[in-house]
């Protein structure tokens, strides 16, 4: 599967849709876009992993990196709708569910 980043913006809402799987070969592009995001002036970030098929654990550091940057600048930031192994390995290593907002 190909890993993409699809960008939407409305307003000041980015939201990032992840397609494909999250792991070391990609996840510097994953980094790439939060920054680029974060500095593009929005108020808000949403990180969607509705079409995420496998996220490990730098995946999931990228995902926290990205929490502190914006808390650092007043940006709202939330990671929602994980699936699959995703949902299950984000419960795993983010008990408190700190980057996790799910939507039905």
């Amino acid at each position: 599967m190909t890993f993409t980043i699809d960008v939407e913006r409305i307003a000041s809402v980015i939201r990032l849709c992840v397609i494909g799987d999250i792991d070391l070969s990609t996840v510097g592009q994953l980094d790439r876009a939060i920054t680029e995001a974060l500095r593009a002036g929005a108020a808000s970030l949403i990180v969607d992993l509705t079409a995420t098929t496998f996220c490990d654990c730098t995946g999931i550091a990228a995902l926290f990196a990205g929490r502190r940057t914006a808390a650092a600048h007043g940006i709202a930031y939330q990671v929602i709708n994980p699936t699959g192994l995703p949902a299950k390995i984000m419960l795993i290593l983010d008990p408190q569910n700190l980057l996790t907002t799910r939507t039905p």
